[in-house]
């Protein structure tokens, strides 16, 4: 009896604070922010889906290379030897990392995010990092016509790759609108080796 005596006080004051609240125009608190909603998704996945849906135009990269731990690196392909994403890589398994840096070319939007992937699955959204340039920072690329131009820089950490064949796939998909595939879809083939 004691307890439901309690049940009616206190749903009692909270109704008079709410009518209190009410009545004075004040708001009751909002609940914060960070509680879920129910809904899953990224940030982007709640922006307006008016926004422009980026077009790709191309895609190029201007230097492919192994990084080690004692901060030396090796050019391991450079844009004249290979037409662009045509990449069969061949880097020695003592390296830490592929450091691949290239340019998107968009039109419409450049409102892109990147992520990489590997054989077995793996998403990974570290690693990789993307900004604006204008076509006269593009390092020799400026023929392309494009509105927008991102330039991007992919590190993939050998510890993520066996010793042999594999394969690295670079994605970017459209903020804000949720898509059938991908705005960026480019495959990379690396072959570790010991030395």
């Amino acid at each position: 009896m004691k307890r439901l005596v309690m049940r009616c006080t206190v749903t009692a004051m909270l109704v008079a604070c709410l009518c209190a609240c009410d009545i004075s125009g004040v708001k009751p608190p909002e609940p914060p922010a960070d509680l879920p909603t129910g809904q899953v998704g990224s940030a982007s996945d709640t922006e307006a889906s008016d926004a422009p849906i980026p077009e790709l135009v191309g895609t190029t990269y201007v230097l492919v290379e192994a990084q080690y731990g004692d901060g030396h690196s090796e050019v391991l392909v450079t844009e004249d030897t290979t037409p662009p994403w045509d990449l069969y890589l061949r880097c020695p398994a003592s390296a830490s990392a592929v450091r691949i840096v290239g340019y998107v070319f968009l039109n419409k939007s450049e409102r892109i995010s990147f992520y990489f992937r590997t054989e077995d699955g793996q998403v990974y959204y570290d690693g990789i990092s993307s900004q604006s340039v204008n076509k006269q920072q593009t390092d020799g690329v400026q023929d392309v016509e494009a509105e927008y131009v991102l330039r991007y820089e992919l590190i993939v950490p050998t510890e993520l790759l066996n010793e042999g064949f594999n394969e690295v796939y670079l994605h970017a998909d459209a903020d804000g609108h949720q898509l059938d595939g991908w705005i960026v879809f480019e495959q990379l083939q690396i072959e570790l080796y010991s030395e």
